[in-house]
């Protein structure tokens, strides 16, 4: 093992990102558009026209507090052609006179805002265009008595607010009556104790006016005995939870404090950066050198950088993510760089091992653990044990009684087979193997095989007793070349990576893979192979655009493998422009739905019989009318399972289990086969398959 330098510690650190809004939310324009609802909101922009961005099928759209002069006609006929419109708020614009023609053909609208508009008049017929028109505010406007408004006009209005005009002294009693209906409120102008948005409960009386002395019976007391009634049920159970053993041991978890400065954990900027857990091993690194680090990578963000290494002065920064953890290695010396990335994965494998879940609540909860954890793995700057397995011999999260008497090292660390310990007992003795293989195919628009590679790793699920040795036989070229079967169907494997409980000496004499495996699940091997795989699932498709009005989209998929094999499952993801809308699909099989998060298209199809063809169109709206911005092409990714088949042809020829007590084991293995690495081709074929089979292995497969 080598040194990583003079100085190094470890930091586990938590940036608290922002994301903004939600993912459904971007800008169309000078508008901020939610996709999933067709919401657009573009107040307070200081805009003189309406946007002609804004969706036809747009639901909600707010205008307020802007320059429109909303007696223009152009205004008005933007305004008409968004006839799906619910909500229209177009409050602190001008409109001194809302005539028919104004805001007519607006058949969906159910609420209208036209608060501070300097509103002096309202024609006879101007809500006319409006049928389904149900709260209407014309507050803090000039609107004088007598008005026009009939009660025609407000027979569907469920609420009317005309509070802030202060020559309004009453409404008509045509208009009270048109708005006194069950369930129907009103705000009368001198009504100053309440907001625009809040309707009153007070009682019209049979002439037209309100007294407060008549107002109607108030149900408070329901609603107290409601209050009491919850209340009392929440300290029920309170109370019943409290008397749980369980409960009380998950509320005392959170009883420890923070971690300060002497327990070698600093606290950052509170907005960016806080450090969970730290340890110096050389001591001679400066700690608060990691108040540096954030810093520099929020500006690797700005300009797009995702270099692993980074350096501040003298100190050097090498940092892994997981999930919203920073996982940061410093060192002064020109470390090895494979060796502390490697060192950082593993300690990941290992916490999680531990606590299920990495994250900032599993830190803070074991941070007493993690501290153990970190003196073991590491001593003085060279790495030590990092197996799970055997740090859960020497560390754990219960409680033992103390064996007086010298301390003694546990037995695996010692022991040759330090990966397994002994005494290990089970009633059904199994061994589940998973050949794993990711296809990396990369495809050009022309349908021509640039790359074909296939990784691939074998998996061990281990439920053995006492100390077994295992012999695995594969279809390997040169073992088969050895034993003279060259004539047998073989592979030809590369870059053959082993778990150090194989036996290399005799692999590199007969190629045989002999074993004594760890408990429970691990990872045998690795491997590689450069050979030619055709693309299961063939892909064309043709994009067309109509002077960025709208975009039509035709993909067709051709299954390339026999009739008598089937992918199940199957999606293809298709990318589309990321200001499409108005998504229409047909398809000769299966289903299609529109992800505006990810701007693609997925077509799903359950089943897909080898020697088919099935055909996909897509057309699209393109609100821009016309955009200078070049777009990327992004390619067509393809997921699929299909069962009992192979790609690369590797076999599992035979599995021995041999150990001392005789017992018989059932083995089985497991092909899969899993679509590799993103491809990056133009708009055209592209393919990444994912195959799985599952099969038994009985005695009379294994010698």
């Amino acid at each position: 093992m080598g040194s990583w330098g003079h100085g190094l510690c470890v930091v586990l650190c938590f940036w608290g990102t922002v994301s903004g809004s939600m993912l459904q939310s971007r800008t169309v324009g000078p508008c901020t558009v939610n996709t999933g609802t067709a919401s657009f909101n573009c107040s307070w922009r200081k805009l003189a026209h309406i946007p002609t961005e804004i969706w036809d099928n747009a639901t909600t759209l707010d205008l307020s507090q802007n320059h429109l002069n909303l007696t223009n006609p152009q205004h008005l006929r933007q305004l008409q052609r968004l006839d799906q419109l619910v909500n229209l708020n177009l409050s602190g614009n001008y409109l001194p006179l809302l005539g028919k023609d104004n805001l007519c053909s607006l058949p969906s609208l159910h609420t209208l805002d036209l608060s501070g508009c300097q509103l002096t008049s309202i024609e006879a017929g101007a809500l006319q265009g409006l049928p389904r028109l149900g709260e209407l505010f014309l507050g803090h406007n000039r609107l004088q008595v007598p008005m026009s408004v009939s009660t025609q006009d407000i027979v569907t209005i469920s609420f009317l607010d005309f509070h802030g005009n202060q020559e309004l002294e009453r409404v008509s009693d045509d208009l009270s009556t048109g708005i006194r209906r069950p369930f129907h409120r009103k705000l009368l102008a001198n009504d100053r104790e309440h907001p625009t948005t809040t309707p009153t409960n007070t009682m019209t009386t049979a002439n037209g006016t309100e007294s407060p002395g008549q107002s109607r019976p108030s149900h408070s007391w329901q609603y107290l005995v409601a209050v009491l009634v919850t209340a009392i049920s929440l300290s029920l159970l309170i109370a019943s939870l409290a008397k749980c053993q369980l409960v009380r041991r998950y509320l005392a978890s959170y009883r420890h404090t923070r971690l300060t400065e002497q327990d070698t954990a600093s606290q950052c900027d509170p907005n960016s950066l806080e450090v969970l857990i730290s340890r110096n091993y050389m001591g001679n690194m400066d700690m608060n050198e990691v108040d540096h680090f954030m810093p520099i990578m929020m500006r690797m963000e700005e300009d797009a950088d995702s270099s692993p290494l980074v350096t501040h002065g003298s100190a050097h920064f090498l940092w892994i993510k997981h999930r919203n953890l920073y996982l940061v290695a410093m060192t002064k010396k020109n470390a090895n760089a494979a060796l502390v990335y490697s060192f950082l994965y593993k300690m990941v494998e290992v916490f999680k091992e531990y606590f299920k879940e990495l994250e900032e609540e599993s830190i803070r909860d074991n941070f007493v653990t993690v501290y153990e954890l970190m003196d073991e793995v590491m001593d003085f700057g060279f790495p030590q044990t990092t197996d799970s397995k055997i740090l859960q011999e020497y560390i754990t999260q219960q409680g033992h009684k103390l064996d007086v008497g010298a301390p003694r090292p546990p037995a695996t660390v010692t022991n040759a087979v330090s990966w397994r310990s002994e005494g290990i007992k089970y009633r059904k003795n199994e061994v589940f193997m998973d050949v794993i293989e990711s296809v990396n195919l990369l495809v050009s628009a022309t349908g021509s095989v640039l790359r074909s590679e296939i990784v691939g790793s074998i998996k061990l699920k281990v439920v053995l007793s006492g100390m077994p040795e295992l012999r695995l036989g594969l279809n390997d070229k040169v073992l088969f070349e050895i034993t003279g079967r060259e004539k047998s169907k073989t592979v030809e494997l590369e870059d053959v990576k082993f778990h150090q409980c194989v036996r290399l000496s005799r692999f590199e004499n007969d190629r045989t893979i002999s074993f004594i495996p760890p408990d429970g699940e691990s990872e045998l091997m690795s491997y590689r192979l450069n050979t030619t795989v055709k693309p299961l699932i063939w892909i064309e498709s043709v994009i067309e655009k109509f002077s960025h009005s709208r975009v039509e989209i035709k993909v067709k998929a051709r299954s390339q493998f026999k009739s008598r094999s089937t992918a199940n499952n199957v999606a293809i993801m298709v990318p589309v422009p990321s200001d499409a809308d108005s998504p229409k699909f047909k398809t000769s099989t299966g289903s299609c739905k529109y992800l505006p998060e990810k701007s693609v298209v997925q077509w799903n199809i359950k089943s897909f019989p080898g020697g088919k063809e099935y055909m996909m169109r897509a057309h699209f709206g393109l609100p821009s009318v016309e955009s200078t911005e070049l777009e990327g092409r992004r390619p067509i990714t393809v997921n699929f399972e299909i069962p009992y088949f192979t790609v690369s042809g590797i076999q599992v020829r035979y599995l021995k289990i041999i150990e001392k007590s005789g017992y018989e084991a059932l083995p089985w293995v497991r092909y899969i086969t899993q679509s590799g690495g993103e491809t990056h081709t133009p708009f055209g074929p592209a393919v990444n398959p994912a195959i799985t089979s599952l099969l038994k292995l009985g005695q009379e497969g294994f010698e």
